[in-house]
């Protein structure tokens, strides 16, 4: 389906009042037992609009979100788009200094919260002086808590269904969207209209999508752009159906995929190793699913479930999508897909930002073609946005390297790079190998101090359930099927790997954490053997 809208038009509440005038009572939402249709949306964004508004919460303000996946969520976010105040999605497994940081820095004047997540911010408001606030979802009523004026959620439903047509531009504050904390403090990436609709409308192009699909939200938490605006905005783009569930389960994926019908679901690229590796179904080769977003190409997956379509992918909350391989295409192996030269320029330069050559890996560096199509800036915090922007280009922390035909090739976090031996080592790279042992559910390889100065690297792997692989039959593995300077020193299994909402691995967490499961020293193992 071809997405063609305006610059100008490029806003969240032009594509919540079109999805309702061009599919009015067609289903929409779906969570649980619960739909709303279109029309039903509109009418529900109306309603927390005016609640904003009657509670003086106006134009410019922002308003936090703090709650688990639901369908409060949605109206909460799509209502503050049409009050045109900037919405602050927060990981709902934060509390304390973290917390605070991000509301604080966001100048949060009101929250959204789940009455089960009350507590936390009663411990952190005297932190937080901007806040004001409380709009509580369940629980007791309340008119006050600690020095916070709270409101029912519900009391929206006693206000006017009727749109307010608050003035919105493609250049007015969406959300304020922090992005992970691992080298500093967390920032909070300003997203204009325009990025948050542009964002969609590539994701659009991504996948391919048609009129009335049907799309899979596996879990993935509603305060990551990927459930949003790679997921609901692109719904209400192409008028299709989107079913919401609270939290992953690789064992309730497929059941919901048949159930709801599925063509397109939405998940993070460790997920398909996952769910490869549950134990096969009968009816794996008569999946409806179509296509996944954001991921890597998996041939296996795609042959054992009916040709679905893994789709290439490259982007980050702060820029959109910068690279999509065309639904039509045949996908590049290895690729994050086409440099999407509609919307962004890349280059890939080194340290001191000159430009690599194509097929020479350094920095992925990004600007946009057109005005507000990527963030503006990281909210109260000029530094981190000057260093971010230097010398006109966005840098986003990733290496990565360009092939002579424009095709995209992710490496590395540049924060996980490693040095062995002289030679420059991909996490990402051992990692697709050790995923690839049958016994191994997933991994996660991390650098190590070595003795001799670069890093020696460690392996801290899960077994995949009733399994037993030792360290000895992995290191054989390893040798037969990476390079002698990729393998391993270290190998450690564990139960579960620390994990964000999304699912992605807490890296910095397993580096800090040091070693808290079964790990053996192949050095010291074959210095012990050679000695006996």
């Amino acid at each position: 389906m071809s997405i063609t809208l305006p610059l100008d038009e490029r806003t969240v509440p032009n594509l919540i009042r079109s999805a309702a005038h061009r599919y009015g009572d067609k289903p929409f939402l779906h969570f649980g037992s619960e739909s709303w249709t279109f029309a039903e949306l509109d009418r529900k964004t109306n309603q927390f609009a005016a609640l904003l508004n009657g509670l003086g919460i106006e134009a410019g303000a922002k308003v936090a979100i703090f709650m688990p996946n639901s369908p409060e969520w949605v109206f909460a976010w799509l209502g503050c788009a049409k009050a045109n105040v900037a919405y602050v999605p927060i990981n709902n497994q934060y509390n304390g200094d973290i917390l605070a940081h991000q509301l604080g820095k966001a100048e949060a004047t009101a929250i959204v919260i789940a009455d089960a997540f009350v507590e936390r911010i009663v411990h952190v408001q005297s932190r937080i002086p901007d806040l004001k606030t409380l709009i509580k979802v369940g629980g007791e009523p309340a008119d006050e808590i600690g020095d916070l004026k709270c409101f029912a959620f519900e009391a929206m439903n006693n206000c006017s269904d009727e749109d307010a047509h608050i003035p919105v531009t493609n250049y007015d504050a969406h959300a304020i969207a922090f992005t992970s904390g691992t080298t500093g403090p967390s920032k909070g990436a300003l997203a204009p209209n325009g990025h948050a609709v542009t964002f969609a409308i590539d994701t659009v192009r991504t996948m391919s999508l048609k009129e009335r699909e049907k799309i899979y939200n596996s879990g993935m938490p509603m305060f990551h752009s990927l459930a949003t605006w790679m997921g609901i905005l692109p719904a209400l783009l192409t008028g299709s159906e989107y079913m919401l569930v609270e939290k992953f389960s690789a064992s309730q994926f497929w059941p919901d995929v048949h159930d709801f019908g599925a063509t397109v679901a939405l998940g993070v690229f460790t997920l398909p190793p996952v769910l490869l590796k549950q134990p096969p179904r009968e009816d794996d080769c008569r999946s409806p699913l179509r296509r996944f977003i954001v991921t890597q190409q998996n041939d296996d997956f795609e042959k054992r479930f009916n040709g679905c379509r893994l789709l290439n992918t490259y982007g980050q909350t702060e820029t959109g999508c910068v690279s999509l391989t065309p639904f039509d295409e045949e996908p590049r192996v290895g690729s994050c897909g086409k440099i999407n030269d509609e919307t962004f320029e890349v280059r890939i330069v080194d340290d001191l930002d000159r430009e690599c050559p194509p097929g020479v890996a350094g920095e992925i560096t990004v600007r946009p073609r057109h005005p507000f199509v990527m963030m503006t800036e990281y909210y109260n915090m000029p530094a981190e946005t000057v260093a971010a922007f230097r010398n006109l280009w966005f840098h986003t922390g990733d290496r990565g390297k360009l092939d002579e035909d424009g095709y995209l090739y992710f490496v590395d976090r540049k924060k996980d790079a490693m040095r062995r031996r002289g030679e420059n080592i991909s996490s990402y790279e051992i990692e697709s190998v050790v995923n690839r042992h049958p016994d191994v559910l997933e991994c996660a390889v991390v650098a190590v101090p070595s003795p001799l100065g670069e890093d020696d690297l460690k392996a801290v792997v899960v077994r995949k359930p009733g399994e037993q692989v030792s360290h000895e039959s992995l290191w054989q593995f390893f040798e037969e099927n990476m390079p002698a300077f990729w393998v391993p020193r270290y190998i450690e299994f564990r139960d579960e790997l620390p994990k964000t909402p999304n699912q992605k691995i807490r890296k910095f967490e397993i580096r800090d954490q040091g070693v808290i499961g079964d790990c053996k020293d192949r050095e010291a193992a074959t210095a012990q053997s050679e000695s006996a």
